[in-house]
């Protein structure tokens, strides 16, 4: 179980730590700040339920999913396709690439992602209250 947020103060790197019992504090290699964490009980059971970073409570689920991985696939779907377009080979690759790349999303696992921080959660147990992301959820309490 690891947890990914960006640094507070340089909002530019972002940190991974993996779960662990005495963490309270890491320092951001880039800018060497000290950002408290505050992990709670009920991650060490596998469940998200307030956020390590900031302690809200308000998250969305969503497929961790490499988009550069899935872009790559793509776009040599697009140049091959586009290579062989006046067959019908063209056409079989392009079906082939998006099967592919379906695959691949199928298998990735699922993430919790924090409103407020962006802080995301890899590993965890899905929340059954945590839905999908909603773009009004995100402009009521995203900082900017």
């Amino acid at each position: 179980m690891k947890i990914t947020f960006p640094c507070k103060f340089c909002k530019t790197y972002y940190l991974t730590v993996p779960l662990s019992q005495g963490l309270s504090n890491l320092v951001c290699p880039k800018c060497s700040k000290e950002i408290p964490v505050r992990i709670s009980e009920s991650l060490f059971t596998g469940i998200v339920d307030s956020c390590a970073l900031c302690g809200r409570d308000k998250f969305y689920i969503r497929k961790a999913f490499n988009r550069r991985l899935g872009f790559i696939v793509v776009l040599i779907g697009i140049i091959l396709s586009s290579y062989y377009s006046s067959s019908l080979l063209g056409l079989l690759i392009l079906m082939g690439i998006t099967f592919l790349d379906t695959i691949i999303y199928y298998f990735s696992p699922w993430m919790t992602v924090c409103y407020t921080c962006q802080a995301e959660y890899r590993g965890f147990k899905k929340n059954p209250r945590h839905k999908a992301f909603d773009l009004k959820m995100q402009e009521q309490y995203r900082r900017y």
